[in-house]
């Protein structure tokens, strides 16, 4: 039987590509309840509701039309796509936006805090991930991943990998959808 090793060797483009442009600075914007249907409340306890019956105590969303659709915003970040890099990390409680904080309008911001939604810099996500305590679960697709981030979940944090719950959501549509 043969056997294969993977080498973990960084960051390789990082090293080479110093000119990289910076990230995008453009304005969140809030997609208004009139065109969803749903509010991110109302779309964050449905995602709650799936971790209760999987038994987990985190999810972490990375994908970011999934982040778009489940807290109502839009960006431009992606040229012809309308959306904003970022991530969340949903409990029963709480979540928590990893986002450039400047691009959010104060009025969003405020919005996001009202629904329980704290606010963090899009680069504090593998701190984050890093201090979850021993014992926990955290969910997550596989597919939508980066490596980076899978090596910053500690071993003594349970890895649930699934299929993301809110792209089964996005499929179901409602009236205004």
């Amino acid at each position: 039987a043969k056997s294969l090793t993977v080498l973990d060797v960084g960051d390789l483009i990082a090293e080479f590509w110093t000119d990289s442009p910076p990230m995008p600075k453009d304005l969140i914007q809030d997609f208004s309840i009139e065109y969803t249907g749903h509010s991110r409340v109302d779309k964050l306890q449905a995602v709650r509701m799936k971790m209760a019956r999987d038994g987990v105590d985190f999810t972490l969303i990375t994908s970011l039309d999934d982040i778009a659709w489940l807290l109502n915003i839009r960006g431009t970040d992606i040229a012809y796509n309308p959306l904003a890099y970022a991530y969340i990390v949903v409990t029963q409680c709480d979540a928590t936006l990893f986002v450039d904080q400047e691009k959010l309008p104060s009025d969003l911001a405020a919005d996001l805090k009202d629904a329980v939604i704290h606010l963090a810099e899009y680069q504090e996500l593998e701190e984050f991930i890093a201090g979850l305590k021993t014992g926990k679960k955290l969910s997550f697709s596989a597919g939508q991943c980066a490596h980076r981030l899978y090596k910053s979940i500690p071993k003594e944090v349970k890895r649930v990998r699934q299929a993301s719950s809110i792209s089964e959501m996005k499929s179901l549509k409602n009236e205004t959808e």
